[in-house]
């Protein structure tokens, strides 16, 4: 074994991991596997590219010639029916500002507020794609105008033959198909008589989207476009609508998902209204429930159509410092390798951005692996990565015994590379936290597999976060060494290194919706640490915030434990005063009850039952 930084890998891995990652920040070894999931679906390169660049330009992103910034990653993944939620993109300072005004934009315009002119008044780098970038401010411009022609015309710039009915050799992203369905319901809110007009292309689009995307990437446009079907089409089968929103509603159900969950609700129970048949209980049940928790929550209804980026975000310039702040090393002594001090420090503060080659002598110089930060584990396998989404979402559902036999089964796909430090590192803290709640090992023996699995990457268990730049699984690790402290009546152990572990995030320009799978993580953590040592106006603050976070992520899979603890904290409250489950403090754990059954979380939902009984 060789050390290549804090980072112990095998000598033969090191060369394919620097030609796989060193370029991650732009998809670099990622677009090859793409091509492959093209040709077997029978694409050609006309086709994905179509609307977006010459086949020609496609050709060289397919063999690492060029690569694409990170917009057009998103749609040229999603063209072929897959999407970079399993990533983690490093972006320029300015290339960020630029991703949070196109969202900021949108949620503006959604919301109501004040908007006049979609223009981009910051730094137009080379990350800034002219014709996506001409796309987005022209659809937007039209829909604030009410101006359908030019919303099409902004459709048209990337779907060459919209309004025409469209055929599945038509390649559509996400963001795609999202104008045309934002596009269909201005139009039939201003005229609902030509619904007909537009039946069959939604029709089409429900169709596309079930056999072009995968279960995880369907989730989300398959419910907006289910919306518009239900919403809009005047379509006397009745039956036909029901069949569309049961299957949007269990797909949701099934991933966690609960952004627009209850339209697609209201939506249902009109339709059964409609035939005078009583809707399912249960949806009622869930409809009612979300009503109360969003109106209870002031949670806002804008981010249905909201559009967004599915991968979480890193900025290069704060790796670079961290990275150098954690080898002790002045910004005079790295700064001479590559560039003048004053450049440097204008690259670490994220004033400018660097050049491929200066990028590769920083990254040389300060140890980077750029790969360790790419995705959860090192693979250029994309259906290793869907696998490991596979074993976060049993982790989340608390299903006994199934995550084991799919970690051993991450472990026989990866082959060699599941020697890796990091994937041994992924594999062996998914395995030991699935043992400990399943009380399989105690918590002395946890904290030992903790400090020996956290050792593959970081030296002395990380004695001080805040000079390492954790990537998520050695956070989740640092987040149940924090969990076994609070196990054994330290919590202001746990409290401290919790503490560390948010200044990261906070401190960071990036938000938090970016890096949601450690803030939601980190949140429920603190806010049961700030309930141990009594301070429950921090606690209920705590989970307030993340109940409201969990809906505009639109991520369900945590918001039982932010409803569940205010529930406790109250009941806790009464108890002093000798006055048990007064119905203000029952209403949240029935809240936290329904939310588990809601989304198939039986490990939860049987507790609060005891708990309520």
């Amino acid at each position: 074994m060789k050390r290549y930084g804090n980072l112990y890998e095998k000598i033969c891995s090191m060369d394919n991991l620097y030609l796989a990652f060193q370029h991650a920040k732009k998809g670099k070894g990622w677009y090859k596997e793409v091509q492959q999931i093209r040709e077997a679906m029978g694409l050609s390169q006309e086709d994905v590219s179509a609307g977006l660049m010459s086949a020609k330009a496609l050709s060289r992103f397919e063999n690492d010639e060029n690569y694409p910034n990170s917009y057009m990653m998103q749609i040229l993944f999603e063209r072929v029916g897959k999407s970079l939620r399993h990533f983690i993109f490093m972006l320029s300072k300015s290339e960020y500002e630029y991703h949070l005004w196109r969202r900021d934009t949108v949620a503006q315009i959604l919301r109501g507020d004040s908007v006049h002119h979609v223009i981009y008044q910051g730094h137009k780098g080379k990350y800034i794609d002219k014709k996506l970038h001409w796309q987005f401010c022209t659809f937007w411009q039209g829909f604030l105008d009410n101006n359908l022609e030019q919303m099409q015309n902004a459709i048209v710039c990337t779907v060459k033959n919209y309004p025409n009915q469209l055929t599945m050799r038509n390649c559509l992203s996400m963001e795609e198909i999202s104008y045309i369905l934002l596009f269909v319901e201005k139009k039939l809110t201003v005229h609902p008589d030509k619904w007909q007009e537009e039946y069959a292309q939604i029709r089409f689009l429900l169709n596309y989207v079930e056999r072009m995307f995968d279960s995880e990437e369907i989730v989300e446009i398959y419910g907006r476009a289910v919306y518009v079907f239900g919403t809009y089409m005047d379509t006397p089968d009745i039956n036909e609508k029901i069949l569309f929103y049961k299957k949007a509603i269990e797909l949701k159900r099934r991933n966690f998902k609960i952004e627009g969950l209850d339209r697609l609700l209201e939506g249902i129970i009109l339709e059964f209204q409609k035939i005078n048949q009583q809707a399912p209980k249960d949806y009622e049940q869930m409809l009612n429930m979300l009503r109360k928790i969003k109106a209870e929550f002031h949670i806002d209804d804008y981010t249905f159509w909201q559009i967004k980026p599915t991968y979480e975000v890193y900025l290069l310039n704060e790796v670079l410092k961290i990275y150098r702040q954690e080898k002790n090393k002045a910004i005079k002594e790295i700064a001479q390798k590559c560039c003048s001090e004053k450049t440097y420090r204008a690259l670490e503060n994220g004033m400018r951005d660097a050049n491929d080659g200066t990028l590769a002598v920083l990254f040389d110089e300060l140890e980077i692996k750029l790969g360790i930060y790419n995705a959860d584990i090192i693979t250029d396998n994309y259906a290793d990565l869907i696998l490991v989404d596979k074993i976060k979402m049993v982790g989340k559902r608390a299903v006994q015994g199934e995550e084991l036999q799919l970690l051993e089964h991450l472990v026989q796909t990866l082959g060699d590379k599941a020697e890796y430090a990091q994937n041994r590192q992924f594999v062996e803290c998914m395995r030991d936290i699935a043992l400990y709640l399943d009380e399989k090992i105690t918590a002395e023996q946890y904290r030992e597999r903790l400090k020996y699995t956290l050792s593959y990457t970081i030296s002395e268990c990380c004695a001080d976060n805040t000079k390492h730049f954790l990537t998520r699984v050695e956070l989740m690790l640092m987040y149940y060494t924090a969990i076994l402290s609070r196990k054994s009546g330290n919590s202001e152990k746990g409290m401290e290194i919790v503490n560390e572990l948010w200044e990261q995030l906070i401190q960071s320009t990036v938000r938090l919706e970016d890096r949601d799978q450690e803030a939601a993580v980190l949140m429920i953590l603190r806010k049961n640490l700030s309930t141990d040592i009594f301070r429950y106006d921090e606690a209920l603050k705590i989970a307030t915030e993340g109940i409201e976070y969990c809906f505009n992520s639109g991520d369900a899979s945590k918001l039982y434990n932010f409803l569940f603890e205010i529930g406790w904290i109250y009941n806790e409250l009464i108890q002093e005063k000798n006055i048990f489950m007064k119905p203000q403090c029952r209403k949240y754990f029935e809240y936290a009850l329904c939310i588990s059954e809601m989304f198939y979380i039986e490990r939860n939902a049987s507790i609060i039952r005891k708990y309520l009984s």
